[in-house]
Parts: C-alpha cells; sequence; structure tokens
C-alpha cells in the first residue's frame, strides 16, 4: 500500500512507496495557504488508511474467500467492499455532512475513509487542493487495476511485497520463463514477480527437480527435500506438502491458493489446521480464542515465505542429486589448495548445470 506522511520543514505532502527495490519517496503537494498542522497530519493518516483498505481488495478478493458468497459470509462482505471503489470519487468531493447533529456512516471500510477524507478537503475548502487529492485517490485505484491484471511495473510493484491467495496467469508464465533461465530462483524472479504467482511456477519447478532426483537416488519424490534436509538445513514442511499434492495430481494453482488462504486466515484469528499430518514440525501457530491455528506459511507474510520454501526445496532436490552422482572428483593429491579450490568450483558448475539440463527436459509449462 501507498503511505502518506508530512514534511513540516517543507510543509509538504509527501507519498512512500514501498517496492523489493527499497522505499522512495516524492511530492504531492505543498500547503501553501494551509496553516493548520494538525490537519496536514489527519490528511496524510487519513490517505493511508484509504490505500489499505483499497488495497485489501487486491490482497482479500471476494474470489479468495474460504467460505460462499452467501449474505453476510465473508465473501459477499469482500464483493460490498469491492463495489464501494465505485463511490470514492463521489465521496471525496460530496461527502456526507453532519446535520442535526448526525453524521449518516457508510457500512464498509473503503467508502468510510473516503468519505472522512472528504470531510477534510470539505473542511481545507481549496478547490485545487481536492482536485489533486483526488487525481492521487484515483491513481492508486488504477495502480490495483493495473496490479489485478498482472502488471507489476513502477508503482504496482508495492503488490510484489504483498501476499495474494489468487495468482495472475501473466505472473504465474514471467516467472515460468525466469525459472527457466535460473530454476534455483534469481533476483528478478524475487524483485519483479508477484510471490503467489511465482510459487504456482516454482511448485511445478520443484516437483520436476525432485523427480531428477529421486530418480538417481532411488528416494520417492515426496521425500527428497526431508532426506536433503540431512544435508544441509531447510525448510521441510511446506514443500514437502506441496510435493505431495502435485504428485497427486492436484492443480498448481490450487494448492498454492489454498496454503496462502489458510495462512491470511490464521492471520485473521481463524483457527484452521492443515489438511495433513505435516513433514516435519514446527508449522506456524496462531492461538484465538483458546483454538489453535496451524499454517505451514508466516501469516505475516504467506506469499514470500512459500516462494522461499519452494526455492529451498528445489536447491535441496539438486543437493540430493549431487550426494548420489558419480561425476569424477579433482584429483587432491595433484593440486595445490588454491587449484583445488578453483576445480572443485569448476565440478559443482558443470553438474549443477548437468541437473538443470534434466529438469529442464522434465517440467513443463502450466
Amino acid at each position: 500500500m501507498t503511505r502518506y506522511a508530512v514534511d513540516p520543514s517543507r510543509r509538504q505532502l509527501v507519498r512512500i512507496l514501498s517496492t523489493p527495490g527499497g522505499e522512495t519517496v516524492s511530492d504531492v503537494w505543498h500547503f501553501d495557504g494551509i496553516e493548520d498542522t494538525d490537519i496536514h497530519r489527519q490528511i496524510a493518516t487519513t490517505m493511508t488508511a484509504l490505500s489499505r483498505t483499497l488495497w485489501h481488495t487486491y490482497t482479500d478478493p471476494a474470489s479468495a474467500a474460504l467460505d460462499d458468497l452467501s449474505p453476510n459470509s465473508e465473501g459477499w462482505r469482500r464483493e460490498m467492499e469491492r463495489e464501494e471503489i465505485g463511490r470514492v470519487a463521489h465521496a471525496l468531493r460530496n461527502p456526507n455532512l453532519p446535520m442535526n447533529g448526525y453524521l449518516v456512516q457508510p457500512y464498509g471500510g473503503i467508502e468510510g475513509s473516503a468519505q472522512q477524507l472528504g470531510r477534510l478537503l470539505h473542511e481545507i475548502g481549496n478547490p485545487e487542493f481536492t482536485d489533486a487529492i483526488s487525481i492521487e485517490v484515483d491513481e492508486e485505484i488504477r495502480t490495483i487495476e493495473r496490479a489485478e491484471s498482472g502488471d507489476l511495473t513502477d508503482r504496482a510493484a508495492q503488490a510484489i511485497l504483498l501476499s495474494r491467495a489468487s495468482a495472475s496467469p501473466t505472473q504465474v508464465a514471467v516467472a515460468f520463463a525466469l525459472l527457466q533461465a535460473d530454476p534455483f530462483g534469481s533476483r528478478e524472479l524475487r524483485e519483479q514477480v508477484d510471490p503467489t504467482s511465482a510459487s504456482v511456477a516454482a511448485g511445478q519447478w520443484l516437483l520436476a527437480a525432485a523427480r531428477v532426483a529421486a530418480s538417481l537416488s532411488g528416494i520417492g519424490a515426496e521425500s527428497v527435500v526431508m532426506e536433503a534436509d540431512n544435508i544441509e538445513e531447510l525448510s521441510v514442511a511446506t514443500p514437502t506438502e506441496v510435493l505431495a499434492r502435485l504428485i497427486e495430481g492436484d492443480d498448481p494453482y490450487d494448492v498454492v491458493s489454498e496454503l496462502i488462504r489458510i495462512a491470511m486466515a490464521v492471520a485473521d484469528g481463524y483457527a484452521i489446521a492443515p489438511a495433513r499430518e505435516p513433514a516435519k514440525m514446527p508449522l506456524y501457530r496462531t492461538d484465538f480464542e483458546g483454538k489453535t491455528s496451524l499454517s505451514y506459511l508466516d501469516p505475516r507474510r504467506p506469499a514470500p515465505d512459500l516462494l522461499e520454501d519452494l526455492l529451498g526445496g528445489i536447491y535441496g532436490a539438486y543437493l540430493l542429486w549431487a550426494e548420489y552422482d558419480e561425476s569424477e572428483a579433482p584429483d587432491e593429491d595433484a593440486l595445490d589448495e588454491e587449484a583445488l579450490e578453483e576445480e572443485w568450483e569448476s565440478s559443482r558448475k558443470q553438474r549443477q548445470a548437468i541437473f538443470v539440463e534434466q529438469v529442464r527436459l522434465l517440467v513443463q509449462p502450466g
């Protein structure tokens, strides 16, 4: 989401954008002629709150709700929230004002924040400022719409830091191409692709990598990451769960969406247990009203956490494959220490390249 703040030394309203590449600050409006510094802060705070509620429609669409869309359900509530976006522009310019000591309050958070911001704009009474803020909010809405379509460039890159239960086919295709170039996960994959969509593609590459390791080691593909954990410490539970479900024939989109939905529900306080016994503990636990919820993923950042675990699983498959690979090792007696280190590095790169080529032959575009 976009955050807004006030630079009091310059009397400037600024926007703060957080992306994988870092944070940037840019000016929105100079409070020239608006002397009340308290209202400066109220404007920034309310704009941040409005941005947060708007981005909630991106991270929590109605289609990703755990229940149906019947009246008063979570899915129904999200649909109503989405409809409020169409009333934001009117609320900024024509907000509900107190009458006879009463104020009509809207039901949802989006329209509520927009009404509150509209009342502040009405209080200031500067048409140019109202125009500028209206344009800024409209740009935020269009940014979210671009993110939903899979375009995460420029301002929409904020979405890469968020977790969304549903994946974008456009972003999955981008992630698949990046994994084709580097199955272990490049910087571009982590910083330019929605992590939910990247996880869908990474799950398919993990399955292929596990099968390559299994064919050489004789260990079942679903157990590859657990075995690799004995070579080097890895996150085991999540990639093993994903492997088990993909081997059973589950759709990668469904597997990723369910894991992230459960983690997001846990973050919201719902008590939900995993579908099967985890490969290794611990999972993330949240106590809510005396009940314990379990999630394979960190509820604070489920999509990035899932992507990290799946990429770690691909690396684990390589570790196990390399453990059984019988490629000729450097002659330690014939080389000095520096030359031996170079030979081992060269051997590692060659073996990794062989593993990657074998994985590429198995993986299928999703």
